[in-house]
């Protein structure tokens, strides 16, 4: 039974283990009728009774009996408290009880407390000029009030306060950003171009991956919901929060970890009938579907008045083209805000895509774009190019990125790594088994000659290749006629050895769990007998498990409980939305021709939540096309220019063409080197492991190294420039770093480059 202070009941529940009312604690969550408790403390029954009796005197409510509730929590009572009746009062007549109340009890504004115990006002300004919570308050978090002249900034401003209730918790950065998302949704920024002013009335929140992008959207909708610049109004009062499906109960359980079930009602449609069901509710103003239910219940959709849309991994819209972008656009709604830790993955079309949803125009039309900034900026970065379209090329990168600041904020990961354990990122590479050296080597030969012949199917090839460093066996028709046989069968590929010598030696000197990341399911497999060999327990999340499923597994893996050691993951299922902090090691098995893909797997242990250092490994067969991917992904998300303040590092320029020659050294198999990526990047270490002192050098690549892409500069401050802050070992590389699990594998490592950072110390 659930009963008010005063005694009067509110709801009941039954059906409950009797065990599981016994342990009971603090904390704990039950549903008791229609509404979700959490368990706050106890008292004795003696000191429930007095209570309701109290109540009883003053509203002639009946008391509930405190015995059931001292019977299901187990506790003891004495003999003479258990036989003991309370003491019973003739109620007063009706009208005595209304005149003595109206004399003793003193009418008060509901309230409620927030985590501090403070008392603040849990309904709407009650008078003209009276904001919702204190902005005085130590710590309150008071948003920006109308500037001069804009159509809020009446007679009954009120100053809008963050609910101490979220404000309490939030960090300095996600007071920042929704201090952005706010302005800028309200319409406080008017930004000057070339066409005109726009007033703007989206933004794009880019930060990186852990940095409490939901957070900082929950903060935005609930404000906006509740409060105003104008007192006693909201602007806001239907919230639309579009996301893949597999992050729809993330943002459920978001909510009601920041704002509790009692505050706010979230509806959850997972199919057109339910989106139906919402039109019909008046107290729940948050509506969470997929972008593919977008797409599917468009005309029900489009029959709400929304004043908010929220999109998650908003980076699915960078193509105006598909239906999904489509079906957005045809919504009535000024007020988006799109959520990206990747708002630039390949070019600069893709993020005039993500403009144009939050601020229609203000890069005027495509071919305008593509003529103005996309087609300056690359003749500006061509080998040869003169000085004036150098400079064009600099002065379209000022306007875009003066655009951009207004539009966009990003943040990396670097401004909560002092909340953070440490973190090593180990680019591991693995010397090919004489297996792959006889495949790789013939299936290169066979592919070239295809290639001067005239012969397409490159794509083909490369998945081939990529398959062979892998493991041989991943081929569907392995030709065994000549080749060499492995030792044993983890030698089958050099990165398969080195995962070998890293998880068992996991396994037997810690109780630390690992990640294992893939972008195929066949690979998959293959990890997945490698752990069964060993009697490692995993659990395993790809494209093949239920959307409802997925955040049980992850529970369950995180908890300290489980026996699972390792998690098989799928990068394309997976690389987004989830925490696997239970773990403190990830291995990212192999790579992917996007960075932004790698990007956010890595950034799966490494968040808020994780209390020990984490060891981040990414296993590169040396010598091989996928030497030249991971020079690609350092070169694409590395390019310099004037968008960094942005956020938009990468991606400035088109597709490259493939030509003969880019694809001849893409396919080429390097078996005289240790680390062909050390080689180009020019650095003088010799693999000791020390930092190279002089750090000015161009950087500049001798010839392509991958597609297009080699032929241009790497610019002071790039990330190839970057790279070369990073600790270089060559092989042996036992009792050179500080990781056993890593140093049991150098028979299998030609080369390594290590990176250590720490918030308490020095980069």
């Amino acid at each position: 039974m659930l009963v008010d202070e005063n005694g009067k009941e509110m709801g009941r529940g039954s059906g409950y283990k009797v065990a599981d009312l016994v342990e009971l604690q603090d904390g704990t969550q039950i549903s008791v009728g229609s509404k979700e408790i959490e368990i706050g403390g106890t008292i004795s029954a003696s000191e429930w009774e007095a209570k309701v009796r109290e109540g009883r005197n003053k509203e002639n409510a009946d008391i509930p009996s405190a015995k059931p509730i001292a019977a299901a929590r187990g506790k003891k009572r004495k003999q003479d408290e258990e036989e003991k009746e309370p003491e019973v009062v003739e109620p007063a007549p009706v009208s005595s009880l209304i005149l003595n109340s109206l004399h003793s009890k003193k009418f008060k504004i509901p309230r409620r407390a927030d985590a501090d115990g403070n008392q603040f006002i849990a309904a709407r300004s009650v008078a003209p000029g009276v904001p919702m919570f204190d902005p005085g308050r130590e710590g309150a978090v008071v948003l920006p009030r109308p500037p001069p002249g804009h159509p809020l900034r009446t007679l009954n401003l009120v100053d809008v306060v963050l609910d101490p209730y979220i404000g309490n918790k939030i960090r300095s950065h996600q007071r920042a950003g929704l201090i952005f998302l706010y302005s800028n949704l309200l319409g406080y920024k008017t930004v000057t171009t070339d066409r005109g002013q726009f007033n703007l009335k989206g933004a794009i929140l880019a930060d990186d991956m852990g940095l409490g992008k939901t957070l900082q959207s929950v903060a935005l909708i609930w404000t906006l919901l509740k409060q105003s610049p104008i007192a006693g109004s909201v602007l806001v009062k239907k919230v639309l929060v579009v996301a893949p499906t597999s992050l729809l109960d993330n943002w459920a359980a978001e909510f009601r970890k920041w704002l509790g079930s009692e505050r706010i009602v979230i509806h959850v449609a997972d199919s057109a009938k339910k989106v139906k069901t919402f039109r019909s509710y008046n107290t729940a103003p948050v509506l969470l579907i997929s972008y593919e239910m977008l797409v599917r219940a468009e005309d029900e959709i489009k029959q709400i008045k929304w004043d908010l849309i929220v999109c998650d991994e908003a980076h699915r819209l960078k193509n105006s083209e598909i239906k999904t972008s489509a079906s957005l656009s045809r919504l009535d709604c000024e007020r988006k805000v799109l959520l990206s830790g990747t708002p630039v993955q390949n070019d600069l079309q893709e993020y005039y895509c993500l403009v144009s949803v939050v601020a229609p125009g203000i890069l005027g039309k495509k071919a305008e774009f593509n003529t103005h900034f996309v087609q300056t900026i690359q003749r500006g970065r061509e080998p040869g190019a003169s000085e004036d379209d150098k400079a064009g090329a600099d002065e379209a990168l000022g306007k875009l990125a003066d655009i951009s600041r207004h539009v966009l904020l990003r943040r990396t990961s670097d401004i909560i790594s002092k909340y953070l354990p440490p973190k090593t990122v180990n680019v591991v590479f693995c010397r090919p088994s004489q297996l792959q050296v006889s495949v790789y080597a013939r299936e290169v030969r066979d592919l070239l000659e295809r290639m001067e012949a005239g012969a397409g199917a490159h794509l083909a090839a490369i998945s081939k290749l990529k398959k062979i460093c892998s493991s041989p066996y991943l081929l569907e028709k392995l030709d065994m006629t000549g080749m060499a046989s492995p030792a044993t069968w983890e030698e089958q590929s050099g990165k398969l050895s080195v995962l070998t010598c890293i998880l068992l030696t996991v396994a037997q000197s810690s109780d630390e769990k690992v990640v294992l990341v893939s972008l195929s399911t066949s690979t998959l497999d293959l990890l997945s007998a490698l752990c069964n060999r060993y009697d490692l327990p995993t659990v395993r999340l790809d494209g093949t498990t239920p959307p409802a499923s997925r955040q049980q597994i992850v529970n369950a893996f995180n908890s300290r409980g489980s026996p699972a050691r390792v998690f098989l993951l799928s990068s394309k299922a997976g690389g987004t939305g989830l925490n696997l902090t239970g773990a403190s090691r990830i291995v990212l098995y192999d790579i992917d021709w996007n960075p932004a893909t790698d990007l956010q797997v890595m950034a799966r242990i490494w968040r808020c939540g994780q209390k020990r250092p984490c060891h981040i490994y990414r296993l590169i067969t040396t010598g091989t096309i996928e030497e030249k991917i991971y020079q690609r992904q350092v070169m694409k998300s590395g390019l310099a220019g004037g968008l960094e303040a942005a956020g938009l590092t990468g991606g400035v320029t088109e597709a490259a063409s493939f030509t003969l020659e880019d694809m001849r050294d893409l396919f080429t198999f390097r078996e005289d080197t240790e680390c062909e990526t050390h080689d180009l990047v020019g650095c003088e270490c010799g693999g000791s492991g020390n930092l190279e002192v002089d750090t000015q050098s161009s950087g500049q690549l001798s010839r392509a190294c991958q597609i297009g892409e080699g032929r241009k500069q790497a610019r002071s401050g790039s990330n190839m420039e970057q790279l070369k802050q990073w600790r270089h070992y060559t092989s042996p590389i036992f009792g050179k770093i500080e990781d056993d699990a890593l140093g049991s594998a150098e028979s299998f490592v030609t080369y390594l480059f290590r990176h250590y950072q720490d918030a308490s110390e020095p980069t």
